[in-house]
């Protein structure tokens, strides 16, 4: 077993889980700092750092209990705030004979919602019980009037933010589907969508209402040409079906899955500017 250095502040009962957590990031090329702030700025001082070239850092604490205290607490809203790009653990180790830590249900929900990962140490072994999350891939709902599908949108964006990212897009990438066909029904109620009916303008592929919209009527156009182009881009997922294995390319496939977020929920909203409008 790796002989590590002591700690500050970390209980020496916990010391062989920070063993076991160097040893599996030194077999992926990490270098691990101990105790020390990420930042210069920072107060905060994370009990491992994990760095590596072209890598997300990797911030674990080791605990006793699965539990974000006020200062971590405060540490993670700030990395949060400044999209940087880190992953938060906490890992609990067990020692002696007690029984496997449990977590409580309000303790859950702020690991889910903020995407701090979970690791269990167990007699020599380390597990993952709950992946944390990168932080500066993370969609945060910008200011902005709030939309009838708003309980559907804050769903998207939890489960993207709990690490479900093609999936939320895809349900992002439903919501301006049915939000094009409402467009279009009350466009042409109002007159400034004609030669088609409702019924038929349901039965269009999405491309197609697009451009019905695009031509409107006398003509007024209900959409412009690059809300036009943006909507048929957003909606297309085909390229976000297969994660891809090499390093770049996957960071390449999360940011954009990102973007693809961040770009429906901004249409969402111009949709609604758009019908608002119409009245």
């Amino acid at each position: 077993m790796l002989k590590t250095p002591p700690f500050s502040y970390l209980s020496e009962i916990l010391w062989p889980a920070a063993d076991a957590l160097i040893l599996k990031y030194k077999a992926n090329g990490f270098h691990a700092k101990r105790e020390q702030p990420i930042q210069k700025a920072d107060e905060y001082r994370p009990t491992l750092i994990f760095e590596k070239r072209f890598a997300i850092t990797e911030i674990v604490e080791i605990k006793q209990e699965y539990t974000i205290d006020g200062p971590l607490f405060d540490f993670i809203q700030k990395c949060l705030a400044e999209r940087r790009p880190v992953k938060i653990w906490i890992c609990v180790s067990k020692y002696k004979d007690d029984e496997d830590p449990s977590i409580q249900v309000i303790e859950e929900k702020k690991f889910k919602s903020t995407g701090v990962g979970r690791y269990y140490y167990d007699n020599g072994g380390l597990s993952v019980l709950q992946d944390a999350v990168e932080f500066h891939l993370r969609v945060v709902l910008p200011p902005g009037i709030r939309l009838n599908e708003q309980k559907q949108i804050d769903n998207a964006i939890k489960k993207f933010n709990e690490g479900g990212r093609v999936d939320a897009v895809r349900d992002c990438g439903e919501l301006l589907e049915d939000a094009v066909t409402k467009l279009g029904k009350y466009a042409i109620n109002k007159g400034k969508l004609t030669s088609i009916n409702a019924q038929d303008f349901s039965q269009l592929d999405f491309e197609r209402k697009i451009d019905r919209l695009n031509m409107g009527a006398a003509g007024v156009r209900v959409i412009e040409e690059p809300m036009k182009i943006d909507l048929k881009a957003v909606k297309n997922t085909r390229n976000l079906s297969d994660h891809p294995r090499d390093r770049t390319k996957q960071r390449n496939f999360e940011e954009q899955c990102l973007s693809k977020m961040q770009e429906s929920i901004r249409l969402l909203r111009d949709l609604e500017r758009i019908k608002q409008s119409l009245r």
